[in-house]
C-alpha cells in the first residue's frame, strides 16, 4: 500500500544509533529509483562511526495509518504454523541463554510469538502500536496485546524474556528502544533481536549490479513503502548499540531472509556463515 506524499515528512537527522552526524551516500531508494516506482525517493546514507545504514533527510509519518491492513500487510510473512514453531524454537534458544518467565514481545503484531509462548507454558504478553494488528491477533489467537508503545508502560525488571523480532529496522529512535528493554529486563534478563542485514552479500552485490547499470539506487531499506524499514543494522553497530544500552551479547547469527518452515531460521546446519554473508541477523543479549 503507497501512502499520498505528503505523508512523511522529511527531516535532517543525526544517527539514529550513535547520533554521529558523519556520513557517506549509499544511494537513492522509492519513488523513481524504485523498479515498480514505490513510495517517495528517499537517500541512504551510512554512518562513517557506526556503519548504521538509514535516510538522511529521514521521512517521519505523520500518522500510524501507512500500516494499513494486518492481513495486507502480513501477506508474506510465511504461513501462521511456521510462524508458531519459529517463536517456539526461539524462546527454547533464549531459554538455554538464561531467559525466563514472564515475556514481552515488543510490537508484537498479530501475537504469534504469544500462542506460541502459551504452548510452552509460558506468561506471555504483546505491546503493539497498531490497533488493527492487536485487534486481529487477540481475535484470532486469543492473546495479550497491550495497545500503545512500551515507553514507561511496565515496571522496572519486570521480564525474564523480551522480544524484539522484526521490529528494530522499524523503529526511529532505536537506542531508546534498547534502553527501555533493558529498563524493563530482569537482571540476567534475556533481549532476543531479529533484524536484516544491510551489509549481506545479497545487498552487496545488488550495488554493484545497480551501479554498473549506472543508477544511483540501493536496496537498503524501503522508507516510504512496506515494509517501511528506517534502519538499516549490520553486524558491527547492532553489536555496539546492544553495548550502549548495558547488553551483553550472548549470540550473534546470521540466517537467510526466507525461513524455510519450521526452524530453519536459525538451525546450525542451515546457518549461513560468516554472519557478514547472512541476509538477517539473529542475537540474543543478556541484560549484565
Amino acid at each position: 500500500m503507497d501512502v499520498p506524499p505528503d505523508h512523511w515528512l522529511f527531516r535532517e537527522v543525526d544517527c539514529p544509533a550513535c547520533s554521529a552526524n558523519d556520513f557517506r551516500p549509499v544511494g537513492s531508494r522509492g519513488g523513481d529509483a524504485h523498479r515498480a516506482n514505490h513510495g517517495i525517493k528517499a537517500r541512504i546514507v551510512c554512518c562513517r562511526a557506526c556503519g548504521l545504514v538509514y535516510p538522511n533527510p529521514m521521512p517521519f509519518p505523520r500518522t500510524g495509518e501507512h500500516y494499513g491492513d494486518p492481513d495486507e500487510y502480513f501477506g508474506g510473512h510465511g504461513d501462521p504454523a511456521s510462524r508458531l514453531d519459529n517463536f517456539r524454537s526461539i524462546i527454547d534458544r533464549s531459554a538455554q541463554h538464561g531467559a525466563s518467565e514472564p515475556m514481552l514481545d515488543i510490537g508484537c503484531g498479530r501475537g504469534e510469538s504469544l500462542a506460541a509462548a502459551a504452548a510452552l507454558g509460558w506468561d506471555a504478553r504483546g505491546v503493539e502500536p497498531s490497533e488493527e494488528f492487536a485487534r486481529a491477533g487477540s481475535e484470532a489467537l486469543d492473546v495479550q496485546i497491550d495497545i500503545g508503545t512500551v515507553e514507561g508502560r511496565y515496571p522496572d525488571s519486570s521480564f525474564g524474556l523480551v522480544l524484539l523480532s522484526g521490529v528494530l529496522e522499524h523503529v526511529y529512535d532505536p537506542r531508546e528502544l534498547l534502553e527501555e528493554a533493558h529498563r524493563i529486563l530482569r537482571p540476567g534478563g534475556v533481549l532476543y533481536i531479529d533484524v536484516p542485514n544491510e551489509r549481506s552479500l545479497v545487498h552487496r552485490m545488488a550495488r554493484v549490479a545497480l551501479v554498473s547499470r549506472g543508477r544511483n539506487w540501493t536496496l537498503s531499506l524501503s522508507p516510504t513503502f512496506p515494509p517501511y524499514h528506517v534502519v538499516g543494522w549490520s553486524p558491527g553497530p547492532l553489536r555496539k548499540a546492544l553495548d550502549a544500552a548495558g547488553l551483553e551479547l550472548r549470540e550473534l547469527r546470521g540466517y537467510p531472509l526466507r525461513w524455510i518452515g519450521g526452524r530453519a531460521g536459525y538451525t546450525a546446519e542451515r546457518i549461513l556463515a560468516p554472519v557478514r554473508l547472512s541476509a538477517g541477523l539473529m542475537a540474543w543479549g543478556a541484560r549484565r
